[in-house]
């Protein structure tokens, strides 16, 4: 009786989200080329910036950030915890500071995510103060979006807020990001905490595309580097290929966070950031967000390592390779923006039960055979536009350098690296079908195959469904209206049902 109870009060909840919004274009408003986004998550502070004489801080440290090559910044709410107070309010998230950052944001070629203190309150505003909120910020240049939220343990009660900003402004981002996989353990396994990922991931992908607005990215953040030179090499590769099958799943674009400052955990050099960055890539992520750009300041938690400090001042030992990276990312990015990751691989080891995450070895079937033991990424990604298939590799060793050989399929008479410089192509020698790759600490490199030859299995089309018995007719409006009155579609059961085990342990757990 309770499920039976759990059920109609669930496929109630979600008749809102069915068909009450409009799809997003598919066309961006901008005529910048696609490319990945580099953002910053914590970008420099407000007590910093106004802390000097005039602007000055405000043209210092923002060029800092487009020579970086930096496309967004995502303010947060709640940044100074220690200093808000009643006499102390939220400088970081006034609406005079985030109208600051856009104005800067957009003097340097870059956008930013705008948070205001109110932000924090989308759940409990009217649907009414939810749109005048975005509305102030819709037509303001440098605005690239808006934080609904950060870390969500369960989405669900953010689609309605989510789907009433993007009704005001459909063309810009709504920034919400996941927690990392193992945070859903609840006590169990690593398989018990995959599952319950994947059911609240679909909570949220399904949601915004029942409201009419697929989600913008599907984001997440996890830090895998520890003390010392550990790497949890098992849940960041895991974390990555659940990510990574649910995006091509919804067809959503996917996104992560690279961890660039130390806390609990080290503050990583500029060879691990650029192993994280390019194995990202290898996974199809289309956006790269730094954790932190900026030193946090005023926290409970005893941050260091910074890309810039919070005096201002750039982190000699990443800023430098930063910048880049990031040039590089961009340069390739004119390609990897239009890739999907159909198949990655992992290669170094002769137990499938040793791999890292639970990834697969380089099967037999593979164009593309290892002649060694050297450990490595394969990713054989696939252009959705014009169906070129590309293979990237990168050397999974973050302290040392890396040469190996590969062996390439026959029908592969010809190879192409993808520039790090400006993205154009060059061919390579090949020797009789072997590859010779060299690759620096935690590098990566972007071949695309001769047009034509495709090594993507594609899935089989699904089969056509009995349409069974005519659709009886609705009680309050109708099929072409595009609202929900009367009748739940099969759909929106189906969606209810496939909530209900996540729903009932989020309420009995």
């Amino acid at each position: 009786m309770k499920k039976t109870v759990a059920f109609l009060l669930l496929a109630a909840a979600v008749l809102p989200f069915c068909g009450t919004g409009h799809a997003r274009a598919s066309a961006e408003s901008s005529e910048k080329e696609e490319n990945i986004v580099i953002s910053v998550f914590w970008p420099p502070t407000i007590e910093y910036l106004d802390g000097g004489e005039g602007d000055q801080r405000w043209d210092e440290q923002y060029k800092l950030l487009s020579d970086a090559h930096i496309d967004l910044l995502c303010n947060v709410t709640g940044r100074d915890r220690q200093k808000n107070s009643l006499e102390n309010p939220f400088i970081e998230n006034t609406r005079e500071a985030n109208l600051k950052m856009a104005k800067y944001a957009a003097k340097y070629g870059m956008e930013v995510i705008v948070a205001e203190d109110s932000f924090q309150n989308f759940t409990q505003l009217s649907e009414e103060e939810i749109s005048d909120l975005i509305s102030v910020y819709k037509d303001v240049p440098g605005v690239g979006g808006y934080y609904l939220k950060d870390e969500p343990y369960d989405p669900y009660e953010f689609l309605h807020p989510y789907e009433i900003i993007k009704q005001t402004d459909p063309e810009k981002d709504v920034h919400l990001n996941f927690l990392p996989m193992w945070a859903y353990t609840e006590g169990g396994t690593l398989d018990d905490a995959e599952a319950n990922y994947r059911e609240a991931i679909s909570v949220w992908l399904e949601g915004c595309k029942r409201a009419g607005y697929p989600a913008d990215y599907l984001m997440y953040d996890f830090y895998p580097y520890g003390q010392g030179t550990t790497m949890n090499r098992d849940v960041f590769f895991r974390n990555m290929r659940v990510i990574r099958e649910m995006g091509e799943q919804y067809h959503v674009k996917t996104a992560q966070y690279l961890q660039s400052i130390g806390g609990s955990n080290r503050s990583p050099n500029a060879s691990e950031i650029r192993y994280e960055a390019m194995v990202s890539l290898a996974y199809g992520m289309k956006q790269l967000s730094y954790f932190t750009w900026f030193l946090p300041t005023n926290r409970t938690e005893n941050f260091f390592g910074a890309i810039v400090d919070d005096n201002g001042v750039p982190n000699p030992d990443t800023y430098e390779a930063v910048c880049a990276l990031n040039a590089e990312i961009h340069a390739l990015g004119k390609t990897l923006a239009k890739l999907d990751a159909r198949e990655v691989y992992l290669n170094g080891f002769t137990d499938r039960r040793a791999v890292w995450g639970g990834e697969s070895m380089i099967p037999k079937r593979f164009f593309l055979q290892p002649d060694g033991t050297e450990k490595y990424t394969v990713s054989l990604m696939k252009d959705g536009e014009t169906g070129r298939n590309y293979v990237m590799l990168v050397n999974n060793d973050f302290i040392s350098p890396v040469e190996f050989s590969v062996t390439l399929d026959g029908s592969v008479t010809s190879l192409y690296a993808v520039s790090k410089t400006d993205g154009t192509l060059s061919e390579v020698a090949l020797d009789g079908g072997k590859l010779d790759v060299s690759l620096a600490a935690g590098d990566g490199i972007l071949y695309a195959l001769p047009e034509g030859v495709n090594f993507v299995k594609e899935p089989d089309p699904p089969e056509e469904e009995d349409p069974g018995e005519p659709t009886l007719p609705s009680s309050g409006g109708t099929q072409e209206s595009g609202g929900c009155g009367g009748v739940v579609g099969m759909s929106g059961l189906l969606f209810a049902g496939a909530l209900i085990p996540f729903f009932l342990r989020r309420k009995n757990g």
